[in-house]
């Protein structure tokens, strides 16, 4: 046994590093360049969340979205994203120990087990591990401090229950109820986590009632959340709430707090202004840019590995398809957000990209088949056909596209996806390194 082991290490950081042996190949080149620009951002990442957590002053290390969103609670009565924050409210006041603790070890562990669990199945099945590393997924990773990857580690276990031999009235109750964990959370859950989770529930053999039962509870509570969304007087309550367990200003910013006491009007009008007004052009240039950027990313995920390249698996166009169905699925749902919900523009990416993947990775193909509807995957592979006889999918061409496509973490203008490339951005890095001017 411990043989075996030894050797499926062995195995799997063979898969991995072995494209990073022929620098000088097309592969060699991409796998380079993607595997450069993760390490810097992990590293940037964990630095980040290792620097806010030694800074440890309270009155400091919850001034942001992504940290203060963690002390979000129930404790001036039910409101949107307070599950997470009342559970830490209550380990705080039992433990003593500064939340600090808790948030940074929830993020650092769901973050090293999400990536470790994709990668790992995608050594498994022998996908190319490229796009995993993107900005479109896991390059990302410079924002550990947040639910997002939590949430995600949560929707694969939907799914490895939902595809699971246990009897299907169980998987439906449990996969319902993590699905509910997850929107209270954060109620985003229902336009990326919630979809493909209905479809693969619609094909459990039970009845209409049950599924629409569990379906509904998950649809119950992001109802919930939307009426108790929050004001002024409940954001003032969860602050004072936290004062006799961590050191808080007289006025504290916790940006994620004080925007529970948004009203619809001007949290669309903001999230407008940030995805689609831009000031200095006409906006039908920042338009077109992310159209043109979700086009090239979709032609980019429905060809990629389809090519050869070294030893990797090379996916049937069918498995691409699958993958692209998925993924365009996940865009469409997340529309709302994409346009007056949220300016996130990273996070929005890399959920329809983690779910699509995660989905492709642990669910049968026979049950992606059975639960996308025929209509959708016809539509979608019918796309991926015009765009290929189009514009053919050479190799150059896709890593290209591959390194020079990126994802700006907020908002958008023009050219945001080639300055957040990785190629960009390495040679950015390079630029500060050197003290030269290349730009």
């Amino acid at each position: 046994m411990k043989t075996e082991t030894t050797e499926q290490k062995s195995n799997i950081f063979r898969w991995f590093f072995e494209p990073l042996c022929r620098p000088f190949s097309l592969e060699g080149v991409a796998s380079w360049v993607i595997f450069v620009y993760f390490a810097k951002k992990v590293f940037n990442g964990l630095k980040t969340a290792f620097l806010w957590f030694f800074n440890y002053n309270s009155i400091l290390n919850f001034d942001g979205f992504s940290t203060s969103e963690f002390l979000i609670n129930y404790e001036s009565g039910f409101v949107r994203r307070g599950l997470l924050g009342q559970i830490l409210h209550g380990l705080v006041d039992l433990t003593g120990i500064a939340p600090e603790w808790f948030v940074l070890f929830l993020s650092v562990i769901s973050w090293a087990v999400v990536v470790w669990v994709f990668m790992h199945r995608a050594w498994q099945r022998n996908w190319c591990w490229w796009l995993l590393l993107t900005p479109m997924l896991f390059g990302m990773t410079g924002h550990i401090m947040r639910k997002d990857f939590m949430q995600i580690g949560l929707f694969i276990i939907q799914l490895l229950i939902l595809v699971s031999s246990r009897p299907a009235h169980l998987r439906l109750i449990f996969a319902a109820a993590i699905g509910v964990f997850s929107i209270l959370v954060h109620e985003a859950y229902i336009f990326w986590g919630v979809p493909i989770i209905t479809l693969i529930m619609w094909r459990l053999p039970l009845s209409i009632s049950a599924k629409i039962g569990a379906v509904g509870s998950m649809v119950l509570a992001f109802v919930m959340s939307s009426i108790f969304k929050g004001n002024a007087d409940v954001v003032e309550a969860i602050i004072d709430s936290w004062r006799p367990l961590i050191p808080l200003e007289p006025k504290p910013t916790v940006p994620a707090i004080r925007a529970l006491s948004w009203d619809l009007t001007f949290a669309i009008d903001f999230h407008m202004t940030m995805n689609w007004i831009w000031e200095s052009h006409p906006t039908i240039f920042k338009v077109a840019s992310r159209l043109l950027a979700f086009v090239g990313f979709f032609y980019l995920v429905g060809n990629l590995m389809s090519a050869r390249w070294g030893k990797f698996r090379v996916l049937s166009l069918r498995d691409s398809d699958r993958l692209s169905a998925l993924i365009l699925l996940g865009h469409v749902t997340l529309i709302p957000m994409f346009t007056i919900l949220s300016c996130d523009f990273g996070r929005l990416v890399q959920y329809s990209t983690a779910t699509a993947i995660a989905t492709m990775l642990f669910v049968p193909s026979e049950t992606i088949d059975n639960a996308l509807p025929r209509w959708w995957f016809d539509f979608v592979a019918r796309l991926n056909a015009t765009l290929r006889r189009l514009i053919p999918p050479r190799r150059w061409l896709l890593v290209g596209l591959l390194l020079c496509i990126g994802i700006p973490t907020v908002g958008w203008e023009p050219l945001s996806e080639l300055i957040n490339s990785p190629l960009v951005r390495i040679l950015f890095e390079i630029k500060e390194m050197l003290g030269i001017d290349i730009f």
